[in-house]
């Protein structure tokens, strides 16, 4: 989670960086959240959303902060789901459940927590908080404990669920 206007200030066009961030599986999902850094032109953030256009993609234009909007709230969502598993509230599948049958969500908390990596989710829950310095994306330790026995989610085949081992894209062709 590379803030836009830092990565700008080590180049010598700022005005011409602008960030885009895919959500998973790219393929299926039509929006690209674009972070523009405080000194994007206006000019770089239209010829982004034009080519995003081009690939049949929507952009929500945001401005650049430590995870953005989207990390800022799903992390929450899926360190959450993580206390409650830990303090045996739900099971895993249960808690995914709620998310997708209550709320309309095409994938629960852990689900994508094993689709990105719990690794990943960890250290961006590090980044967060060091970032703010708020106890709320204080890493749950049943996170940490799973990445720390090798347990990753789907690119290991073990997270909260269990997969088959595969070679290459998650994506079928």
């Amino acid at each position: 989670m590379l803030e836009v206007t830092i990565v700008a200030s080590l180049t010598n066009r700022p005005t011409k960086v602008i960030g885009s961030h895919y959500m998973n599986p790219v393929i299926m999902k039509p929006v690209v959240e674009v972070i523009k850094g405080y000194h994007t032109s206006d000019e770089t953030i239209d010829a982004t959303v034009h080519l995003l256009a081009t690939l049949n993609k929507e952009a929500i234009i945001v401005n650049d902060l430590p995870g953005f909007v989207s990390n800022r709230i799903s992390h929450l969502m899926m360190n959450e789901a993580a206390f409650v598993v830990q303090d045996q509230v739900a099971k895993p599948k249960d808690v995914d459940d709620v998310f997708k049958k209550c709320f309309g969500h095409k994938m629960g908390p852990l689900e994508t927590a094993d689709l990105i990596g719990l690794d990943t989710v960890v250290h961006s829950l590090d980044i967060l908080y060091e970032s703010y310095q708020d106890s709320k994306f204080r890493c749950c330790p049943l996170f940490r404990k799973m990445v720390e026995v090798g347990t990753h989610g789907r690119k290991t085949g073990q997270g909260f669920y269990t997969y088959p081992k595969y070679e290459g894209s998650l994506v079928k062709a």
